[in-house]
């Protein structure tokens, strides 16, 4: 179950989490009215995000400023009423977070999927 996993990563087993919940889990196709949505993401509390607003690839046309604007780290979650995600600016030493988005709205490239970023904190886009 979610449970015992959750039970294994949390006794530092070297339980890979992500594999369980994608291959062996029941949470990686989920059909609601007739549509099926696929496990796209993990996302957790402490992952950085990077917001779009047209095409993902816009990000990789923008300069080192522009790209520290649109970069945000996921705080909390709220499941309660609307699923939100939400997010503070990466460089705020706020506790507090700046934004809240509907989580199934959210345009973004999410880090260790879709970019890292090194020691110097530069970003580096996956292809």
């Amino acid at each position: 179950s979610l449970w015992e996993a959750t039970m294994l990563h949390g006794n530092n087993n070297n339980v890979d989490i992500d594999y369980l919940i994608r291959n062996t889990l029941d949470y990686n196709t989920i059909t609601e009215k007739n549509i099926e949505y696929n496990l796209s993401a993990i996302i957790r509390v402490g992952d950085y995000v990077l917001l779009w607003n047209e095409n993902p690839d816009e990000l990789k046309e923008l300069d080192t400023a522009q790209i520290s604007k649109r970069l945000y780290i996921v705080v909390k979650f709220n499941t309660t009423g609307a699923d939100l995600l939400f997010l503070r600016k990466h460089t705020s030493a706020s506790i507090e977070p700046d934004m809240n988005l509907v989580a199934n709205k959210v345009n973004c490239l999410i880090e260790h999927r879709d970019f890292e970023i090194d020691t110097l904190g530069n970003i580096i886009f996956k292809d």
